[in-house]
């Protein structure tokens, strides 16, 4: 039980930036891309998150 409680205090303990990949590695489109580049990211990732670019970076659709 002790070993469960270390586990999630350390886990509790990470930060964000240790868990998330830097930004500009992440599969992001502006919703103005064309299918082409859509289709680019694909060939290596599972997916594309689209994202609205002129407005506020809102997701738009995955």
């Amino acid at each position: 039980m002790k070993e469960l409680e270390t586990a999630i205090a350390r886990y509790h303990a990470m930060k964000l930036k240790d868990i998330l990949p830097p930004i500009d590695s992440l599969p992001v489109l502006c919703t103005d891309s064309s299918v082409i580049n859509v289709l680019e990211i694909l060939r290596t990732r599972h997916h594309v998150w689209v994202i609205n670019c002129k407005e506020d970076g809102k997701l738009s659709g995955y």
